[in-house]
């Protein structure tokens, strides 16, 4: 939120935080490598309290342990969500593919690939 708030207060209301995260994320994708990403704007922002109670409709099974979760932890909690395992695979590749791990979250830190900041499948190499 801190590297867009000059963006959306030079927007103020004519730009809502929704519209915003989608755009920086697609910019984002783009600027890695991928494809181009059209936006369709015209999301509306909810309440911190609207969040929350919408949040209650999430099932909390989806979220794994990355310490002892397994493959078919991961498939079950995909499915839960209705990916397909194509789907499921362009997640967890395309995820990994850019960044790094993160000790605290994972026990190992650094890249997962050779290019961290470029859209690949070197995750998969």
């Amino acid at each position: 939120k801190a590297l867009l708030q000059s963006i959306k207060d030079h927007f103020g209301d004519g730009l809502s935080w929704a519209d915003l995260i989608i755009l920086a994320g697609s910019a984002a994708l783009e600027d890695m490598g991928g494809r181009e990403v059209r936006i369709c704007p015209g999301r509306s922002d909810v309440s911190a309290e609207d969040a929350a109670a919408g949040s209650m409709y999430l099932d909390p099974t989806i979220y794994l342990n990355p310490e002892n979760a397994t493959a078919s932890d991961l498939k079950r909690s995909m499915r839960i969500m209705n990916f397909t395992a194509r789907e499921m695979t362009v997640l967890n590749g395309g995820g990994h593919a850019i960044g790094k791990a993160h000790k605290s979250k994972s026990g190992f830190e650094g890249p997962w690939t050779h290019a961290p900041t470029t859209l690949s499948n070197g995750f998969f190499q």
